[in-house]
């Protein structure tokens, strides 16, 4: 088996260990687990104690929204402003290389859950339990596959200039801020999925606004198109084993883009992420009402890229330094500094 093989993999089953885990043992949120499981398997290998510290922080990170949403309720202005400071920290995190995974820890914990804490505060403590477990199955998925098909070498860009990511952390925060109390306002349904969806879009990235928003709108197609698939297929069969196998061919179609295509791995990488936000109901079809919550959560991550693109066709800017290789979003080798 080649290295690039045992990579995509890897990933493909890490992401479907850890969604068809979440799904056996009746987590809500799983889509949590498989969204993390693919961003941590294709990302820079992590040791085991960073990994462990994950499911701690975003318990941590569940304690400290539920206390700042309970002790601030009559200072929504106070609240608002807290967490518009956490979520410019949390995109700044994402701009830089090894702390991605952490940054979205911060940004999926405080977009989400105040909407949860607002409209039901009794699910408090599910919430936290929830969360971390959804988080320590991603990281012993990732753990467990990594010592199975160990990784070569990450396939990122680290030898690539510094960019500066098109969208400042601070205009991407306000976006977030302004969504999370939209969600609220209009207790719009798959509320989550609709905040996930804007945080990925808005996270720092390479290339000019137009490439961006092309990428992400064909991240949301290819990916939902394999969610679709997987959905139908699982219709057919309806039972763990059948979850498992659709999951994995869906996710191995993105995962060996992302393993021996460096030219394309952006846009597999958020396909992938695209397709474990939409099967984050996928064990569920033992429920009358799940093919509604399929398509509501489609509808859902619709509504976040549009409102994300928005965002980014309004306030991003021209990077300052360009990717220093072929293949990049501009299509051009970068000068050298010189």
């Amino acid at each position: 088996m080649s290295s690039d093989q045992r990579t995509s993999l890897r990933i493909a089953l890490s992401f479907t260990a850890a969604f068809v885990a979440a799904e056996a043992l009746d987590i809500h949120m799983s889509f949590i687990a498989a969204l993390f499981a693919g961003v941590l398997a294709a990302g820079p290998a992590l040791a085991f104690r960073k990994l462990a510290t994950l499911p701690i922080l975003m318990w941590a990170i569940v304690a400290s929204v539920g206390l700042a949403v309970q002790g601030l309720e009559q200072s929504p202005l106070v609240l608002c402003v807290l967490l518009l400071a956490v979520f410019y920290v949390g995109f700044q995190l994402c701009a830089q290389p090894g702390n991605e995974s952490l940054g979205l820890i911060v940004l999926a914990g405080y977009a989400i859950l105040p909407d949860l804490f607002v409209m039901a505060p009794e699910l408090a403590a599910d919430a936290a339990r929830w969360s971390a477990t959804n988080i320590a199955l991603a990281c012993l998925s990732v753990f467990v596959m990594a010592r199975i098909l160990p990784p070569a070498a990450y396939l990122g860009k680290q030898d690539d200039p510094v960019l500066t990511t098109v969208i400042h952390p601070f205009p991407a925060a306000v976006a977030l801020l302004a969504a999370v109390l939209l969600t609220i306002a209009f207790q719009m349904p798959a509320s989550g999925a609709i905040l996930i969806g804007v945080i990925l879009a808005l996270r720092a990235d390479a290339g000019g606004a137009t490439y961006l928003v092309k990428n992400r709108i064909l991240a949301m197609v290819f990916g939902g198109a394999a969610a679709v698939a997987v959905w139908e297929l699982i219709g057919f069969a309806p039972n763990i084993m059948t979850v498992a196998f659709a999951t994995l061919c869906a996710s191995w179609i993105f995962a060996s883009r992302i393993g021996s295509d460096p030219e394309n791995r952006d846009l597999a990488v958020k396909s992938l992420n695209a397709l474990a936000i939409l099967l984050g109901k996928g064990f569920s079809f033992a429920f009358e009402d799940t093919d509604d919550l399929f398509w509501t959560r489609f509808g859902g991550v619709l509504i976040g890229l549009a409102y994300a693109c928005i965002v980014i066709a309004l306030v991003a800017r021209k990077p300052t330094s360009p990717r220093s290789i072929a293949g990049s979003p501009t299509g051009q080798e970068a000068s050298q500094p010189g």
